[in-house]
């Protein structure tokens, strides 16, 4: 049971480790009644000293029933909504003795929102087909309905004065707040034993040869055998004609749609109990083909991936001699194909509370592409392989439907990467980056900064790494390293309408969102030179749709983007999944 203080904003644990639901507050806000459920099935009403977090006394449940919502109805009284076998009933505990009293029988009809007010008590209820408002005398279990609302009438509460209802009414614009005089309300005497019926729901009935009702169950033999994880380790669930990175989808943000569709095919594979997920297909990419093969494996800690891609041309930097007979470093494509492969653990440690997801995750990877590296001392060829390990800390705010952006939040991350085996050709990468979120101006906007370092050691090193821990300014493409690359990021989310298109069964258009972005860079190639620039300004416009009737929702766009150092402007497409 958790207490949130209006004023101060601050949020304070009153029990810790238990199963508490339901709670209700006496007059004095010093005690509190709530329904505890326990893992023997068991059913119980406790009383809590709000001060010292003491359990007061507890009171068994008549019929082991469910406690669903309870409110004081006196400083002796508690009237409770409770589910049983035969119904849903509404009942009252006095506190001093344990006794309990029904005041209304079991019955099929929902009830819920009690509240309690002057020996009577007020709740919303289904029963004639459509949800209002509901009074019951305490004394004399007699019940009105208060409200005729035509669409439903929902959350019952009174106003300071106690003079006006206040209910939630519905009709064909939403929701919106209503309220009613209390001398003026209708007060119809009504009888929750009687069942509402729908003449339409009984004629379609009628006509249907088909009871689920009527059908005789019969004794089922079963035979269990032990489960054997390793014969089930692959299960193919679904197909793909193109190929997706399943990874890359799943890490890709708001920010960063990508054109990761490419021409191929795919399976994918995932076990019964989710601890094994296999990806396998073809792709076509550059005019190469290509075959890959991915596994994330979480039965156990720490989460490992593994994955190989297979196809294209690599590359060998040797050295050779010129007419002069210098040395002087040549790059050539070679016939062999090229082979990436990737090895990765992680703990994924959750610390999400409440509103707010955080999580702690370190982790360590292994890369091997087969290009070759010829050092200049020893003329070794060796393949680029390299080690990073990466901590990485988030804590944002959970999004609402309309955000695009979390409203707040942060996260942190460093990185190291490290050529092995070789003391001539690579020297090693540092890395760092903070991400932040902001409101933006109207609410749903939301704002992004990103700022970003990285420095690599190039003492006496031939090569620099083929490798960036942090990414480019949008727009630009290039392949070059430096010593040292300082960037900054700054992206604004905004949506701008919400048209709820449909093209038959084929497509369905949600929201018609942007993004408008700067991106700046600054680049130090090595110690001696100076420092240039790559900055670059540009916007999104993303289409959120569902596509083919596909479960998961899909966002494309265009992007438009210009570069302020050479005035070039270029035009991108994207597309991404959520899963």
């Amino acid at each position: 049971m958790k207490c949130f203080d209006l004023a101060s904003g601050k949020r304070t644990a009153i029990t810790r480790r238990q199963r508490l639901l339901a709670p209700a507050i006496d007059e004095t806000g010093r005690i509190a009644v709530l329904s505890q459920p326990s893992v023997s099935g068991e059913n119980q009403v406790v009383m809590i000293d709000l001060e010292s977090a003491e359990e007061i006394n507890h009171y068994p449940v008549p019929s082991n029933g469910f406690v669903k919502e309870m409110v004081f109805t006196s400083a002796d009284h508690v009237a409770a909504l409770v589910i049983n076998d035969e119904g849903l009933s509404i009942m009252q505990l006095q506190i001093s003795s344990g006794a309990w009293e029904t005041l209304l029988k079991p019955t099929g009809t929902n009830i819920s929102s009690i509240i309690a007010r002057e020996g009577q008590l007020y709740f919303e209820s289904g029963l004639n087909g459509t949800n209002n408002i509901y009074s019951l005398d305490c004394s004399t279990s007699v019940i009105h309905q208060l409200t005729a609302s035509r669409f439903g009438a929902f959350f019952p509460n009174f106003s300071p004065d106690g003079r006006q209802l206040l209910f939630s009414d519905y009709d064909a614009s939403g929701y919106r707040i209503a309220s009613a005089s209390i001398e003026h309300l209708q007060r119809q005497p009504v009888d929750f034993g009687k069942l509402y019926r729908s003449i339409l729901a009984e004629s379609i009935g009628r006509q249907e040869a088909f009871n689920i009702d009527s059908i005789p169950f019969e004794a089922m033999a079963f035979d269990p055998k032990p489960f054997r994880k390793a014969g089930h380790l692959f299960r193919i669930h679904s197909w793909a004609p193109i190929y997706y990175d399943v990874s890359d989808l799943i890490s890709a943000q708001a920010d960063d749609l990508r054109a990761i569709l490419k021409p191929g095919c795919m399976f994918l594979s995932q076990n019964l109990l989710g601890t094994l997920i296999t990806q396998a297909g073809w792709y076509r990419d550059a005019g190469y083909n290509h075959g890959k093969v991915a596994l994330t494996w979480s039965g156990l800690f720490p989460v490992i991936d593994l994955n190989v891609d297979y196809g294209g041309a690599p590359f060998d930097y040797r050295w050779e001699k010129d007419e002069e007979d210098k040395d002087y470093l040549s790059l050539n494509l070679q016939n062999r194909q090229r082979m990436e492969a990737q090895a990765r653990v992680y703990v994924p440690f959750n610390f999400t509370d409440n509103h707010y997801i955080s999580g702690f995750q370190p982790s360590v990877s292994y890369y091997y592409i087969n290009n070759g590296f010829q050092e200049y001392e020893s003329r070794k060829v060796l393949n680029y392989q390299y080690f990073t390990g990466e901590l990485r800390y988030y804590r944002y705010r959970k999004l609402a439907y309309r955000d695009i952006l979390p409203r707040w939040g942060y996260q942190i991350r460093l990185q190291y990467l490290r050529v092995p085996h070789t003391k001539e050709n690579f020297g090693s990468l540092y890395a760092g980056g903070l991400t932040t979120y902001l409101p933006g101006l109207v609410r749903g906007h939301g704002l992004m900064l990103r700022m970003q370092y990285q420095y690599q050691d190039l003492g006496g090193k031939m090569f620099y790494i083929p490798q960036k821990l942090i990414s480019e300014p949008r727009g630009y493409a290039y392949i070059y390293q430096s010593r040292q690359q300082v960037g900054l990021k700054a992206d604004y989310a905004l949506s701008l309408f919400c048209p709820d298109w449909r093209v038959g069964g084929l497509a369905y258009f949600k929201r018609v969102r942007a993004n408008m972005f700067f991106d700046l860079s600054y680049n130090q190639v090595s110690k001696q030179s100076g420092w240039s620039s790559q900055r670059s300004l540009g916007g999104d416009l993303i289409v959120d749709s569902n596509i083919f009737r596909l479960s998961y929702p899909v966002a494309f766009g265009l992007r438009l983007v210009k570069r302020l150092e050479d005035g070039a402007v270029r035009t991108e497409t994207m597309m991404s999944f959520s899963f």
